[in-house]
């Protein structure tokens, strides 16, 4: 069970934190002041007349608390630990603390404390160069049964005499924003006070106590004996400090060993891939001829004993006899896998290990790791690239770089525009000044002036303040009992602005207020004004509404405020700023990569992430639960961290993309090398349809997905709310069956008025209710249903990039485009004679690309509504299309063993029939059924250089051409149309043949079979009736790899950039990712 995805993010105010710290430093000085006066026995054992022992853990007794004579079993619980554990304070401390997520999984994994998953909620004190062990954070812990939310804080003291002690305490805090898991997982929320302390005794031990106070909210005795038990065998965790200390220490040494840099903040989360660290990039296997030498006993190797090990550290052959085994510990690329792996260490290298320094090491790995992104602060908050001393900074660095390559003449020209609006903002900032200055001095002559002249660009806001300003001089003249002039004013200045009074003002009729003072000795004698705090306070109000209207915090500084200016020294440039900027940058990218590249790469390009580019090779994950085949796979969003699979027992399963640790630990997993990691386990089953699903897509915020299904409709789903509680879908789900029959031909009536009313429904649920009528709210989940007008299976759907429309395709023959917002269907594409398989939208989304099982592929104009091109020599049914980022390349999949690669821009003679049989019949839009009527004799363009030319009211006659092909524009055709006639007289070039074939595979049968564009785009992907998952080369058409893994029919496969991760769906009801793996013989 992974519960961190329903974690939201928690803030804590400074104030609470400094709370939360004083709170951490008393219960550590109690706890030291509890030990101090402990009775203990003179072997050292607890009073056995209060303590009972329950547990022995080599040298660590765990006691319980007897029950008193008044009562069988005390309120609260105490557990005590005492003993000694081998080694060093500072190895203590060094496998106590964690400052990340990672490292808590790391922490968990090498003491077995039976923490199925955790969380740092909040970090409030963070490791420093003079104390990398004092932390004190919020964080989150999940157990079998229970899990707890404790503020947690660790860090040695010092005592008079020097002696230090180490403490790791854990307090149970609340958190309103933290929700408990009891109604929907069956997790009980506990609360505890643990503490921990360890003083050094002698040179190689260090006296441990533990004490703990449990509270589990039960009376029954029986059960809270139970419940120590259990705690019991997880404070054994605390012997095996010094060992996850020793652990961390060897896979510290590896990584360096490996020339992983100290400073890199990865070092702390281990690692990403086992391998790049425990198998250094230049160990070898040994020829069995090569004669080789034990580095520690400078034993020979012989014919019956083969020296052909290698220390992880020093990468020196060393013998059976002289080698250590211990085990090393990373962190897998899922981020939530630990691994654990026994590696070969020579003597010396151990002893370096265990005598070295650990303060370096938690000084390298801790205090290197403060700031890095993972933390509770993202990067946006703390860089602001609206801030106008980064704007500057952007510019100098530009000029910088141009002057640098020799552009004298665009920097100057850029410094010169720069300084134009640097002295506008100057004179802006003086006028604000002066503005506040005049108002404090009551000039309002001059505060007229200074409004009217600087701040009209600020019109809105310019309106509401002025009305203060002349509320503000019209009270204080009736303050001075001026009538006449206050009567004159009111007239001449407030009146126009009666408007604005209402609509800024507290009262709707502060006009008529303002009016009623004319007749009063005073301001305070109206009731309205009764506040009203005299003229200085007033004006120091009416400066602050200045300073909020205007922003003046960022224009006007105490450095430019008044002679108390302190002046800052300017920062001077570094040479090649930008580039180093960009070295950062890249080796920013290449750090957190899946893989690392094991040659030094070249980075050509700055308009896209660094990747290392590899080819999948091996099964990662298998995913098991569908009853059926799995007619497609996808991931969900652009950071892809769920699957999303569609099968033909009609449901929809969402999947990790990472499995979660707890999972293996649950025992619902297993491995091996035909199959990876097994995962019987997915976050959430969206139900719905009655038929199979044949397509997903997802936008590009992983929030929506949309389901092409065979009962003919579309569904619309809401991630967020499969993530969120259901207590609205057992409300609904009397009113749902008619959704799960399939109903065809008509669009079914929003039902949502009791989802809308349910208990606990969250706003995305909410949300739904106001959806047009058009709509089926069927769930937490399902916002939306659209209904095929013919029926017949939907075969394809996607999104367009703007989020606003759909496609789809289908049984019908049709391509259809869907208004999201209403629901309704924006226009029909009709053309195709069999069912269409795939559609797509190009780069620039003003064309859309159908693949059909009459074996054409079709380009339609979504203005017109046009066919603008037909590709006929695809030589067979075409079941999947994919267009490339760059906007005219595309790929097509064809029921003849063959995947093609085609070039729009190298089109010739368009083959659509726009007479007036099949024009008529082409395009009809929505309920009008009606198109927009252009002309032209030519072509005339639609954006990005795709265009049409044609008159098409009612589809009598078109003369015209069009033109595809981004900025190239080089398809055009030449030709004319007479009404009622079918044929087509023009130039006849010959049709385009394809850049390039994809064999091998098979696609032959009745099965829809797709293929994609694989990493980079460089790569065709493709799924095959053999099983195989195949991979060719763009370039060359070469088959580079089958993936053998299914055991039937492989129906897609897709890749995922950010990932780097293949993901394919099969007949055999599983679902697989692929990735890289290093084909190693050494071990």
């Amino acid at each position: 069970m992974r519960l961190v995805h329903l974690l939201p993010k928690t803030t804590i105010s400074r104030q609470d934190c400094s709370m939360l710290q004083n709170l951490a430093d008393t219960l550590a000085g109690h706890n030291m002041a509890q030990y101090n006066t402990l009775a203990v026995a003179k072997n050292g054992r607890a009073d056995p007349k209060r303590w009972r022992e329950v547990r022995r853990q080599d040298d660590l007794r765990i006691y319980s608390e007897r029950a008193s004579s008044s009562k069988r079993c005390p309120s609260t619980p105490q557990l005590l630990l005492l003993g000694t554990v081998e080694g060093k304070l500072e190895d203590i401390m060094y496998g106590a603390v964690a400052t990340t997520d990672e490292a808590m999984k790391i922490q968990s994994a090498c003491t077995k404390d039976s923490v199925r998953d955790s969380k740092i909620l909040y970090d409030i004190v963070r490791p420093s160069f003079d104390d990398p062990f004092r932390t004190v954070a919020v964080k989150w812990r999940l157990y079998e049964e229970r899990d707890y939310v404790s503020l947690d804080a660790t860090g040695i003291v010092t005592l008079p005499g020097w002696e230090q002690i180490g403490y790791s305490l854990s307090h149970s805090v609340a958190l309103a924003d933290i929700p408990s898991f009891v109604e929907t997982h069956g997790i009980e929320r506990g609360n505890m006070s643990v503490c921990a302390l360890y003083r050094q005794r002698t040179a190689t031990t260090v006296e441990c106590y533990v004490r703990g106070f449990f509270d589990f909210g039960t009376e029954n005795d029986m059960l809270k004996d139970i419940f120590l038990q259990e705690i019991a065998s997880q404070w054994s965790a605390y012997a095996r400090k010094s060992t996850c200390a020793l652990a961390k220490k060897l896979s510290w040494k590896a990584r360096k060993n490996c020339g992983w840099s100290s400073h890199s903040s990865r070092t702390y989360s281990f690692a990403d891939d086992l391998d790049d660290f425990v198998a250094p990039k230049l160990r070898h296997r040994l020829p069995m001829s090569h004669k080789t030498r034990c580095a520690v006993c400078n034993k020979s190797s012989s014919f019956l004993s083969v020296i052909r090990q290698a220390c992880t550290s020093c990468d020196l052959p060393i013998c059976s006899k002289c080698a250590v085994k211990q085990s090393v510990v990373a962190l897998a690329p899922d981020q939530h896998t630990v691994l654990e792996r026994k590696r070969s260490f020579c003597m010396s290298c151990m002893t370096a290990v265990e005598n070295c320094d650990v303060l370096t090491i938690a000084r390298e790995e801790l205090w290197s790791h403060v700031g890095h992104h993972r933390t509770s602060i993202p990067p946006e908050a703390t860089f602001d690239h609206q801030d106008a001393q980064i704007k500057q900074d952007l510019l100098a660095l530009i000029t910088q770089y141009l002057q640098e390559e020799g552009f004298a003449m665009s920097s100057a020209t850029i410094q010169d525009e720069a300084n134009v609006k640097r002295h506008g903002r100057l004179q802006e900032r003086d006028a604000l000044r002066r503005l506040g200055a005049a108002i404090m001095d009551g000039d309002w002559d001059l505060v007229a002036k200074l409004l009217g002249k600087h701040l009209k660009k600020f019109h809105a806001a310019h309106q509401g303040f002025l009305y203060a300003v002349c509320k503000q001089e019209y009270l204080e003249l009736i303050d001075r009992q001026e009538y006449q002039k206050a009567f004159t004013f009111l007239t001449t200045h407030l009146k126009p602005l009666e408007k604005v009074a209402a609509a800024t003002s507290s009262s709707r009729h502060e006009f008529k207020d303002l009016c009623y003072l004319l007749t009063c000795k005073a301001v305070g004698e109206s009731d309205a004004f009764r506040d009203w705090e005299g003229v200085v306070r007033s004006r120091e109000k009416l400066v602050e509404q200045l300073r909020a209207t205007f922003a003046l915090e960022e224009v006007i500084s105490p450095q430019q405020d008044g002679e108390t200016a302190v002046a800052v020294p300017p920062v001077a440039m570094p040479d090649n700023r930008l580039v180093q900027l960009l070295h950062q940058s890249v080796a920013y990218q290449m750090e957190f990569s899946r893989y690392h590249p094991k040659t030094i790469p070249k980075v050509t390009t700055l308009l896209r992430d660094f990747e290392c580019e590899v080819l999948p090779n091996a099964v990662k994950s298998t995913y098991v639960g569908h009853s059926q085949n799995v007619k497609f796979v996808t991931f969900v969003g652009t950071d892809g961290e769920l699957l999303a699979s569609g099968s033909s027992d009609a449901s929809i399963k969402l999947w990790p993309t990472e499995i979660p640790t707890t999972q293996q630990e649950g025992g619902e997993e297993e491995s091996d090398e035909t199959s990876g990691t097994v995962c019987r386990y997915w976050t959430r089953d969206l139900l719905g349809h009655s038929s199979r699903i044949w397509y997903l897509s997802a936008n590009a915020s992983g929030e929506r997905l949309y389901s092409g299904s065979g009962d003919g409709t579309v569904k619309i789903w809401d991630l967020r709310a499969a993530l969120a509680e259901r207590a609205a879908a057992e409300l609904v789900q009397s009113d749902s069956d008619d959704l799960h029959n399939g109903q065809r031909g008509a669009n079914v009536v929003q039902i949502a008025e009791a989802a809308a009313t349910a208990p606990g429904t969250n706003a995305a649920i909410a949300a739904a209710t106001a959806l047009p009528h058009s709509y089926s709210v069927t769930s937490a989940e399902c916002l939306a249903t659209l209904m095929s007008p013919n029926g017949g299976d939907v075969y394809t759907v996607n999104l367009h990039p703007s989020e606003t429309h759909l496609v789809t395709g289908g049984y019908d023959q049709s391509v259809r485009l869907w208004d999201i917002a209403t629901g309704a269907v924006a226009k029909t594409f009709r053309g195709h004679f069999a069912s269409v398989c795939d559609v797509q939208f190009n780069r620039h989304a003003n064309f859309i690309v159908s693949g059909s099982k009459d074996g054409s592929i079709r380009l339609w104009d979504i203005l017109s509504g046009l066919c603008v091109h037909t590709l006929r020599q695809t030589l067979g049914e075409v079941t999947s299309i994919s267009m490339a980022s760059n906007g005219y390349t595309l790929l097509s999949g064809s029921r003849n063993n063959s995947n093609r690669l085609w070039d729009l821009r190298m089109l010739h003679t368009p083959r659509a029939h726009l007479s007036t049989g099949l024009s008529s019949a082409g395009s009809s839009g929505g309920s009008s059924g009606s198109l927009s009527s252009y002309s032209g004799a030519g072509g005339s363009g639609f954006g990005n250089g795709y265009g049409s030319g044609y008159t098409s009211a009612n589809g009598i006659g078109v003369s015209g051409g069009a033109g595809i092909g981004g900025s190239s524009g080089n398809l055009t055709a030449i030709g004319s149309f007479n009404s009622g006639s079918s044929t087509f007289s023009g130039s006849r070039n010959a049709e385009q043949r394809p850049l390039q074939r994809f064999k091998g595979h098979q696609n032959t049968a009745k099965n829809i079979v797709r293929a994609s564009f694989g990493p980079r785009e460089r790569f065709v992907l493709g799924g095959s009736e053999d099983g195989y998952v195949y991979v060719w080369e763009v370039a060359t058409g070469k088959l580079l790899e089958r993936l053998a893994g299914h055991r039937g029919v492989t129906y897609n496969a897709r890749w995922h950039e950010k990932q780097a991760l293949l993901a394919s769906s099969s007949h055999d009801g599983t679902v697989k990712t692929w990735w890289w793996q290093e084909k190693s013989s050494y071990m």
